[in-house]
């Protein structure tokens, strides 16, 4: 039988990757401002992925306050609609993070860019310049497309929690904010295969043994992932 409550899951998994990410961030930052003293661009964009990540993690934990991770019959109607700011049933597709889902695209966008942006700072051959750019050009302008679909499905932006409360407006037919979805989701799982797969054979020419090649290769393509 299912689980009615799971809020307290939802609760640890977000806490170990708001802990693991703050943490990595802070010694790359370290590394690079104390130990290398060179902050470039991606730098930068991976302390902005880490800004939105924790804003997506505070909402994220202000949806499961109000509901997220447990049942529609479990969550008291007056705050049902708060709640609809930030959670969403997983039984019914209609209902979607609106705070959470925005909020995860501009993480999404900052973090293709620092990693984009690192691999093209390494990257000679034209080929694999040309290959990161389309993946990363690809991405970006169909995050950009998905972020104020999503943002604006419903009119007034408000109607999408009101709708609630017996408030007026219209939202476009959830059928196509899945549909983009599934495409977001497409995309970006083939940009994250090809920035993990470009490093392979940016190394497979620099002068250096097999066994460092191999090792160079998977932590570039791990750091990717």
């Amino acid at each position: 039988m299912a689980r009615e409550d799971r809020s307290a899951e939802f609760t640890s998994v977000l806490g170990f990757f708001i802990f693991v990410s703050t943490l990595l961030v802070l010694l790359r930052c370290y590394c690079k401002l104390v130990i290398v003293k060179n902050f470039a661009a991606d730098d930068y964009f991976s302390v902005l992925t880490l800004v939105c990540f924790l804003t997506y993690c505070t909402l994220a934990l202000q949806g499961i306050h109000n509901g997220t991770g447990k049942r529609r019959y479990l969550i008291p109607d007056d705050k049902y609609p708060i709640g609809m700011k930030h959670i969403y049933d997983a039984n019914n597709w209609d209902q979607w993070w609106w705070s959470c889902e925005p909020t995860y695209v501009a993480t999404n966008i900052a973090l293709k860019f620092s990693i984009g942006i690192f691999l093209l700072r390494i990257a000679v051959e034209r080929t694999h310049r040309i290959i990161l750019w389309v993946a990363l050009i690809a991405i970006q302008v169909y995050s950009v497309y998905f972020f104020f679909l999503f943002t604006f499905q419903c009119w007034p932006v408000s109607f999408f929690w009101e709708q609630f409360r017996g408030g007026k407006g219209h939202c476009i037919p959830s059928k196509l904010v899945v549909n983009s979805f599934y495409g977001y989701s497409a995309l970006s799982c083939v940009t994250d295969w090809t920035f993990s797969i470009v490093p392979i054979f940016i190394v497979h020419k620099l002068q250096m043994n097999k066994k460092k090649k191999i090792t160079v290769a998977i932590v570039l393509a791990f750091c990717a992932m």
